[in-house]
């Protein structure tokens, strides 16, 4: 009995061993899966960093192409705006990936390009400004801005595959850590069942027979205190019982003396 009560705790506690490691793998697993959302969430980031970086630098080029053309001072707007995004974009870019090694040698790569077109494009300026107009447009015939706009576009292009690259297998790691989520909790869920129905099947018994003794306790209390009922009616009849003899047998003894004195007065007369 007492092996038996010891295999049946230890079956119980095995069971609490094992829930709490599938609680723990699913809390694993959601760690997990909320990191590969991040994951996700930092990849579209740094695609829309490089888009932004892309297009201000066409703004830049706009710009700069209005100016040549018209010599007026607005059209450097974009031009002026797009400087500060461009440092700003590198910046982010640099910070987003910089546990990647490859983005960061392609942003060594796409910064160097883009400080060279930025560069060809104040020449451009500064010759306009200088009112050399031959000299710019002889300038832009060599297709030098569009060579260095070419090799930003390539290395671009190439941050943007790295990125879709990743995408691919962050997109996979979160739907294979999202299945695990579900398939652990599915177990956990059927282990806590089982749990519930082991509990009931191993307690059902013990409460049934509790609660048989508490009705047979309850049985032998009522008989218990019907027999004492029995008991105190039989005392009580046979109390009067005795009360009636004992005053019968105070009126015998009352007669005996009664005939005691009649005997001795007959004495007393006879002796006269």
């Amino acid at each position: 009995m007492k092996a038996e009560k010891k295999l049946r705790v230890r079956n119980f506690v095995w069971l609490a061993i094992a829930l709490l490691i599938l609680l723990g793998l699913i809390g694993i697993s959601f760690f997990k899966q909320s990191r590969s959302t991040r994951a996700l969430t930092h990849t579209w980031e740094v695609k829309n960093v490089i888009s932004n970086l892309i297009s201000s630098i066409k703004d830049a080029e706009t710009g700069q192409r209005g100016y040549v053309i018209t010599s007026e001072t607005d059209y450097l707007a974009p031009y002026h705006l797009a400087l500060t995004q461009s440092d700003l974009g590198i910046e982010n870019l640099k910070e987003l990936t910089k546990e990647d090694t490859i983005q960061q040698e392609n942003i060594k790569r796409i910064d160097k390009f883009i400080n060279l077109k930025f560069n060809q494009l104040e020449e451009n300026i500064d010759l306009v400004e200088e009112g050399n107009d031959m000299d710019v447009v002889a300038l832009i015939k060599t297709d030098l801005g569009k060579k260095y706009m070419d090799s930003i576009r390539k290395v671009s292009v190439e941050m943007f595959e790295r990125e879709e690259q990743q995408l691919e297998n962050r997109i996979q790691n979160y739907k294979n850590w999202r299945l695990t989520s579900i398939i652990l909790a599915i177990l956990s869920a059927l282990l806590v069942v089982y749990c519930l129905i082991k509990i009931y099947r191993e307690v059902y018994p013990v409460f049934s027979e509790i609660i048989e003794t508490r009705k047979e306790l309850h049985n032998a209390s009522a008989n218990l205190a019907e027999t004492i009922n029995k008991l105190k009616e039989s005392q009580n009849e046979k109390l009067e019982e005795i009360k009636e003899k004992d005053i019968k047998l105070q009126a015998q003894t009352i007669k005996i003396e009664r005939l005691e004195e009649e005997v001795n007065s007959l004495k007393n007369k006879h002796n006269t």
